[in-house]
């Protein structure tokens, strides 16, 4: 693992709580004012994401929020450092490949040490070890996706070389409501086959839920859309909401 504050973290907590913030909502100032406040009430890490016209594995709240974001805000180097300077926590940077690796900008914030891993779903493994490799000049790691129908060549490239595993819970937008217990093999296998850290994604919106998968043995679970859902009625139902899963992380 070539980042130092996620190293430092891993080491500290025994589970982590990662939650989601769209970068730039609902808007500038107040996104900023956000993401430091969410830190504070429990988030061991925040996940921020890259604006994009068309986000395309989110589900409807994540895509509405991104509808309202300045997308000029993307290329805006002095929110991305302000951004960090608000934020003591590790930052997982979320962004799809036209928007944010295609055009460089991952490459352009990560010379700055804007954010410490690099997370980009509509990618290949090997892309992502090749980006990785490219990346750890800058202290950055990128984070590998496995899912319940992801193809052995993904798998092995994965738990081969990316020491940061995103396991989606199913195959589809985020969002979804998801209570099953799918996942169970793959994070077996996860178990038998590397020393990568296993984050739990999709479909978490609850304390209860976030307990069981640490219990099955995940190293961490990421929040998106039951935050940003809580957002659209007050930052202080979302700061509750995490406030409550962080308790529950803690207990566990």
């Amino acid at each position: 693992m070539n980042n130092q504050r996620m190293r430092a973290l891993l080491a500290k907590r025994r589970h982590c709580f990662i939650g989601y913030l769209v970068a730039g909502y609902p808007n500038r100032e107040e996104s900023l004012k956000l993401a430091a406040d969410c830190c504070n009430k429990g988030l061991d890490v925040l996940e921020i994401g890259f604006p994009a016209r068309d986000p395309s594995l989110d589900g409807e709240v994540i895509r509405q929020a991104q509808e309202k974001v300045d997308p000029s805000l993307a290329a805006d180097l002095t929110y991305w450092r302000a951004l960090r300077a608000a934020v003591d926590a590790p930052i997982w940077l979320m962004g799809y490949y036209n928007y944010l690796v295609a055009g460089g900008a991952c490459f352009s914030l990560a010379k700055e040490a804007l954010y410490d891993v690099l997370v980009v779903p509509d990618m290949h493994n090997s892309e992502r070890v090749e980006l990785a490799a490219a990346l750890k000049p800058h202290g950055v790691d990128v984070m590998g996706f496995i899912h319940p129908q992801s193809a052995e060549e993904e798998l092995s490239a994965c738990f081969d070389s990316l020491p940061l595993i995103y396991q989606q819970l199913y195959v589809g937008p985020t969002g979804e409501v998801n209570d099953n217990q799918d996942y169970l093999p793959l994070l077996r296998r996860a178990r038998a086959t590397c020393n990568a850290k296993v984050f739990a994604g999709f479909g978490i919106a609850t304390p209860e839920r976030a307990t069981e998968l640490l219990r099955s043995g995940f190293d961490g679970v990421i929040v998106g859309s039951a935050i940003m859902k809580q957002l659209t009625h007050s930052a202080e139902a979302a700061q509750d909401l995490i406030e409550r899963i962080q308790d529950a992380v803690r207990s566990v």
